[in-house]
């Protein structure tokens, strides 16, 4: 218990400890209900969200939640003939029971549906770019469906209820695909009315709660500091109030957090390519919006951090297909699902953070990269050699080493890090071959899992009976390797008696 107890508070410190008052603190006023969250109150909803435009010569707008719905990345369902479920778990059918409640009051696991990540998906409005991107190429169609689903979805969900109010995470991705789709569409200066309402609702809920993003070191809080800022300054540009605390709020942390959670080599604090994406994306999408909206430039170290960012994730990719290891956790998270790339192509995204910060990274030929640039409207100068990432990259704040040689790519995963991984991949060694993701082997934590799968005598020690259950612990026994947890499920067990559950500790002679 005295173990279980120092392991804790040993958390807490490497967590830090300002980071877990703020999370009490957060948690405590909720229950209390004095949290100044509790009393927001918003009208959303209405028709009139964007307009029809002048059809912009652009490249073929993808296909996506045009027939299917795109779910995750790569989870494909046919479309009916209205908007979707926004309270409906796509895998499983079921639909949350407590979408009208106050979202304070949801639980994030007993939501009725499984998973709440998987009813946040089709809230996140990808497909509100991908029906601006269609109705800016001239589909009147699409600019209907837009304005009828967004319509549908103030209802569905009014202002601070239900469960797609309660991460200020997704709030945050919904103001940056609004705006964007704004800008798609050419309307960032002369908004529709009913805009500015549903991004002024969405800005008030991630503002109250930004110290809770923050105490995570994570991408909520660069999602949440780049949606305030943008927000806030287009809000600013088009003369309304609040403005300037939101603006000057959301650049405060996201320069903060660019500088603390990216690491001068470019390693980020979630240890994820998936979720590196993630983050370079909204550095990008701050960067375009601050350009469009004449707002004074970020910091030098906010610049140097994105460019290392940028060259972090490049090292990693294939240029040909732009994959990369499947390194850390992995939702199919695309903030910017522009072209028909696959959502495991990461060219789009380094070239836009290469256009924007790093331009020794940019990718040459034709691919969905270009296409991801045209799109947006940014220019990544004149057309050079093709970048070559170097055979031996190194990243050692973060205990990442990159190989090449040829055909040939290798990362190994080391264990030295400032921020702790959420998952163990200590020893995790990825090998390629070409350039046609054929990955040749994965070694995950230095262990080949097939050994397992070889037929072997059944083995029980003296003690454990056929009709008992066996619970086997091998290999290395140490607090790091989490023998506390051990001990603790084995007094549990014999406190209340569960003499037909044995654990065994293992160790080869």
């Amino acid at each position: 218990m005295l173990t279980s107890w120092w392991l804790k508070a040993d958390a807490a410190r490497r967590l830090g400890l300002g980071n877990v008052a703020n999370v009490a603190a957060y948690r405590l006023a909720l229950r209390l209900g004095i949290h100044p969250v509790r009393r927001l109150q918003r009208a959303i909803g209405g028709t009139r969200f964007f307009r029809r435009s002048e059809p912009v010569a652009q490249d073929p707008p993808p296909s996506h939640w045009q027939e299917e719905a795109w779910y995750f990345g790569w989870r494909r369902e046919p479309l009916g003939a209205g908007p979707p479920h926004w309270h409906r778990n796509p895998f499983t059918g079921a639909q949350a029971t407590d979408a009208r409640q106050p979202w304070w009051q949801l639980s994030d696991f007993a939501t009725g549906a499984g998973d709440i990540k998987t009813l946040w998906e089709a809230s996140r409005f990808d497909w509100v770019l991908a029906f601006a991107q269609r109705a800016a190429a001239g589909g009147a169609a699409d600019l209907e469906r837009l304005n009828a689903w967004l319509a549908d979805w103030c209802e569905k969900n009014p202002a601070y209820r239900g469960p797609n109010w309660k991460c200020g995470q997704e709030a945050a991705i919904r103001v940056l695909h609004l705006l964007l789709a704004a800008r798609l569409l050419g309307q960032l200066a002369d908004p529709e009315p009913d805009l500015p309402q549903l991004i002024e609702a969405h800005l008030a809920r991630i503002y109250p709660t930004l110290r809770y993003a923050m105490a995570q070191d994570n991408n909520h809080g660069s999602s949440e500091a780049a949606a305030l800022f943008v927000g806030g300054a287009w809000r600013g540009r088009l003369g309304m109030a609040d403005a300037r605390r939101w603006t000057r709020t959301g650049r405060y942390w996201l320069e903060n957090r660019a500088a603390r959670l990216i690491g001068a080599e470019g390693g980020f604090s979630q240890h994820s390519v998936n979720y590196h994406r993630l983050l370079l994306d909204t550095l990008s999408v701050a960067e375009i919006l601050r350009e469009d909206l004449e707002q004074p430039a970020f910091s030098s170290t906010f610049y140097q951090r994105a460019a290392a960012a940028t060259r972090w994730l490049f090292a990693l990719i294939d240029p040909d297909t732009g994959d990369a290891p499947n390194l850390g956790a992995n939702d199919g998270a695309n903030l910017l699902p522009l072209t028909a790339a696959d959502y495991r192509d990461y060219r789009p995204s380094v070239q836009l953070a290469a256009a924007l910060f790093a331009p020794d990274c940019l990718l040459a030929g034709q691919g969905p990269h270009r296409s991801h640039l045209r799109w947006l409207g940014v220019t990544p100068g004149p057309a050079g050699a093709a970048a070559e990432a170097r055979p031996r990259s190194v990243f050692h704040a973060q205990g990442y080493l990159v190989l090449r040689q040829g055909p040939w790519r290798v990362l190994f995963r080391y264990p030295h890090y400032r921020f702790r991984p959420g998952h163990c991949d200590a020893l995790h060694v990825d090998l390629w071959c070409g350039s046609h993701n054929e990955r040749i082997a994965m070694i995950p934590n230095g262990c080949d899992l097939d050994i397992f799968a070889a037929p072997a005598v059944p083995w029980r020690p003296e003690g454990v009976a056929d009709d008992d259950l066996m619970a086997v612990f091998t290999g290395a026994h140490g607090i790091a390797n989490g023998l506390d947890a051990v001990l603790d499920a084995a007094a549990e067990l014999k406190r209340r008696g569960r003499e037909d559950i044995k654990l065994v500790l293992h160790r080869r002679r």
